[in-house]
């Protein structure tokens, strides 16, 4: 957050334990609830995702052939694994979650 909204990280944290007790408290209505919550903020990051591409006007020929043929460019190998921890933990999390177990 510190880096996007230049928030210190003490009101990070603080952000961070709100937003847990919140799933906590849907969760408490039943686990659909909760699901249908995270289903709303995965719809909106989807949504925020296609218009930041569509406003970016990427070359679409170079991101298919960047899906087929993937490499990483010469000096960018940390923030490649910066983006795949970035992505990796937050479902490693979900997944070792209650939430999961339930099922």
């Amino acid at each position: 957050m510190y880096i996007l909204f230049g928030v210190p990280l003490w009101v990070g944290a603080i952000v961070t334990i709100l937003d847990s007790f919140v799933f906590l408290f849907i969760h408490y209505f039943g686990i659909r609830k909760l699901e249908g919550f995270f289903a709303v903020l995965i719809m909106i990051m989807a949504i925020s995702f296609c218009l930041n591409m569509v406003s970016a006007k990427p070359d679409y020929g170079e991101i298919v052939n960047g899906a087929l043929i993937p490499r990483i460019p010469q000096g960018s190998f940390t923030a490649a694994i910066g983006l795949v921890g970035c992505c990796i933990m937050p479902h490693n999390i979900y997944l070792h979650s209650s939430l999961v177990l339930t099922r």
